[in-house]
């Protein structure tokens, strides 16, 4: 027995009683079932968290990546002068490689690809091997910056001279000093010419570059130093042109966009380029691509095909790209059962009862519309 003693002010008289066992039975089953549902509250509301979390993280991831890839895939194509009558390109053996080949490749995609030998590489990167059975794009375009105005080119010396566009009034001694260095690949235009070439030799104090040939240990150099079109490599001045004052000259950026694992095993989106290769956002499961053509000249789609359907001038028609992602949380066991998503015309199951979601875009490339 236990006595209740407030009850019982004498607890030697016999009329003195305490809780029975059913009494005591029913308080610990009582307090059991209000331990139970506080417990399955805490719970619910970790899970809730955990599911909530999951969510915000692979939304940004797939904010993150659909940025980068409209942002690189969006500009393909674009020069300081917009588009010109002629392009012109002197780097050597530019028809074998993707990322130098503007005028041929300003955008190109590679499906259902394996290993790095289905990508484009060049140095100073090789690309990972990608995920199998993914799809990466090809973005060349000039760089994003307003870049310098050309004071002078003698195409004899192949030699330009330089000034910021802001500066051009000013007396050389004040001007800012150019930031390009040897081996760079720049683009120089006017309204009605492009080329492409690399730098042999860059003074950033005397604010000149020179395109010249044949120069040990700029790879994979200038073919011609004529700049004109047609392109002539079998001499060494090719075809001379004179780019006039105030002529722009920027770099010439190549952007591979592609998925593959990073050192922790986790699947990610990579970008390579001239300036090596880098990790943009992790957690990308797959992507893959259609490209919008005009086939007919009048500025808008006309059909969506994948890269694998598209050869040689097909590339020339694309004016937009549809880019889709599946994205997969890091953190496991968020769900209580395992999600069935629809990618790809397919179904595809996050493992380990994560969450997944798909993100898809539909970016114009604003240089051919």
């Amino acid at each position: 027995m236990i006595f209740n003693r407030r009850a019982c002010p004498f607890p030697s008289l016999r009329s003195c009683h305490g809780l029975s066992l059913v009494e005591l039975m029913i308080a610990l089953a009582l307090g059991l079932l209000l331990m139970l549902a506080v417990g399955t509250i805490f719970l619910a509301g970790k899970q809730s968290y955990r599911t909530n979390d999951a969510l915000a993280e692979i939304q940004e991831t797939g904010r993150f990546a659909m940025e980068f890839l409209r942002r690189g895939v969006r500009g393909a194509g674009g020069s300081p002068c917009g588009p010109t009558k002629t392009i012109v390109n002197v780097l050597e053996g530019v028809s074998t490689h993707d990322l130098m080949n503007f005028e041929g490749t300003a955008i190109m995609g590679y499906e259902d690809v394996r290993t790095n030998s289905d990508l484009p590489g060049s140095d100073p990167f090789t690309p990972r091997d990608p995920l199998d059975g993914t799809d990466a794009v090809l973005a060349i375009s000039a760089e994003e910056s307003l870049g310098f105005s050309v004071t002078g080119h003698n195409p004899t010396s192949a030699q330009f001279k330089l000034s910021r566009p802001s500066e051009i009034e000013k007396p050389e001694s004040d001007r800012t000093q150019h930031d390009f260095v040897d081996g760079d690949i720049l683009m120089v235009c006017d309204f009605d010419h492009t080329a492409i070439f690399q730098v042999t030799n860059a003074n950033q104090s005397n604010l000149t570059v020179v395109h010249n040939t044949g120069v040990s240990g700029v790879t994979p150099g200038n073919c011609t130093k004529g700049l004109g079109s047609p392109l002539v490599c079998d001499t060494a001045n090719g075809t001379p042109y004179t780019f006039g004052d105030r002529s722009r000259i920027t770099r010439m950026v190549s952007r591979l966009f592609y998925i593959a694992e990073n050192p922790r095993g986790v699947p990610s989106l990579y970008r390579a380029g001239f300036d090596g290769q880098e990790e943009l956002v992790q957690g990308v499961q797959d992507m893959q691509m259609v490209y919008g053509r005009d086939t007919d000249g009048d500025g808008s789609v006309d059909r969506y095909d994948p890269a694998n359907v598209l050869t040689g001038a097909d590339w020339e028609d694309v004016v937009s790209v549809r880019i889709s992602i599946l994205v997969y949380s890091e953190e496991r066991n968020v769900l209580d059962r395992d999600q069935t998503i629809v990618f790809n015309g397919s179904e595809v199951t996050p493992p380990d009862r994560r969450l997944g979601r798909v993100f898809t875009s539909t970016v114009a490339l604003r240089n051919r519309l």
